[in-house]
């Protein structure tokens, strides 16, 4: 019974870190024109708003599919919580393309750290052009169609879609119930009016709050708030030191045991883990180990669960024979000598 409930906790420590990431940037694609002509030149622009209290961090564009060529897109360093950042998708149109539409498959690649833990997030988004005819004769036959240019420095106001009519006028009306309920509670004392019209701007209230999705941002700030209280969202910078008892530990491993170490130049983290692991090789020869950069062999650390489904998660060591793996540097110490004393 006690191997079960250590084989689900196991498994657990593989599985959780990666549910738990999940995507904090949305994207969109605005189509600035419809109809790009044969030899034309168009400029999408990609959207990307970051739905969280994390920093964002190197998001990076790629063309997949599509006959189009995909000018090299600069890169955006950081997204703070909450902001927005427009990116120019410039594409040039063969004088041969195929008319008609024309698919295209963008992927975005991005990072953000969550205390001691750093992710990566890789999804794939898809869009359409129409491609028409060129034009075939006059002084504007060569012309080349161009949408206005995107600055990915805009701030945030110039590329939000605009607010409805009923967003600009619900904060008027929740001011204005507010205000009745108490002039109409002062003329009739014990009547049903301000009652009923509180509840009426307290439902108009939360239903603005959920279409401005305000509920995601106070979970999202909840969520930190209760994880920075236990520390988890300190991640330790100072060099790492083995205590006098996990040294004679490994001292006594008397069995060759090769680790792998998946690691990242974006996984702020990292340095820590690696100094950990070297200081473990250090005291012990049966031990070994082979750095990894997940960037670099993707396909290793999909066969050892660092990525999966296009999310991955760094620092994360795993022990070659029994396949087991810890992610992340909190109380790592311990969790590296139960992985060191894990049979096969």
């Amino acid at each position: 019974m006690r191997v079960a409930w250590l084989s689900l906790l196991g498994l657990a420590a593989v599985v959780l870190p990666v549910i738990a990431q999940a995507p904090i940037l949305e994207f969109r694609i605005a189509k600035l024109v419809e109809t790009v002509p044969q030899g034309g030149h168009v400029t999408l622009a990609l959207r990307a708003e970051n739905v969280s209290v994390y920093e964002a961090d190197d998001l990076e564009v790629l063309l997949l599919e599509g006959t189009l060529a995909l000018a090299p897109v600069d890169p955006v360093s950081v997204i703070a919580p909450f902001e927005v950042a427009t990116l120019p998708l410039e594409l040039d149109v063969a004088e041969d393309e195929a008319l008609g539409p024309a698919v295209l498959r963008f992927e975005v690649a991005y990072t953000y750290c969550i205390g001691e833990l750093c992710y990566q997030v890789v999804e794939t988004l898809d869009s359409t052009i129409t491609i028409g005819e060129a034009a075939s004769s006059g002084p504007d036959s060569s012309a080349v169609q161009t949408a206005p240019a995107v600055n990915a420095d805009v701030p945030v106001a110039s590329f939000r879609e605009g607010a409805s009519v009923w967003q600009i006028l619900a904060p008027y009306f929740i001011v204005a119930a507010i205000l009745g309920a108490f002039a109409l509670g002062r003329l009739r004392k014990g009547s049903w009016g301000p009652t009923a019209l509180l509840g009426l701007a307290l439902i108009v209230s939360f239903i603005l709050g959920f279409q401005l999705r305000q509920d995601q941002q106070a979970q999202s700030i909840g969520a930190v708030l209760c994880t920075s209280c236990v520390g988890i969202e300190e991640a330790p910078h100072a060099e790492p030191t083995l205590s006098v008892a996990s040294r004679v530990v490994i001292e006594a491993i008397d069995q060759p045991i090769e680790l792998e170490f998946f690691t990242a130049a974006w996984c702020h983290a990292c340095p820590f883990a690696k100094a950990m692991v070297q200081q473990v090789l250090e005291l012990n020869a049966f031990i070994s180990y082979r750095e990894i950069d997940v960037e670099v062999d993707r396909a290793l650390a999909e066969e050892a669960g660092v990525i999966r489904s296009g999310r991955t998660v760094v620092p994360a060591v795993v022990r070659v024979d029994t396949g087991e793996i810890i992610f992340g540097i909190e109380d790592l110490e311990a969790r590296l000598l139960r992985l060191l004393e894990a049979e096969e």
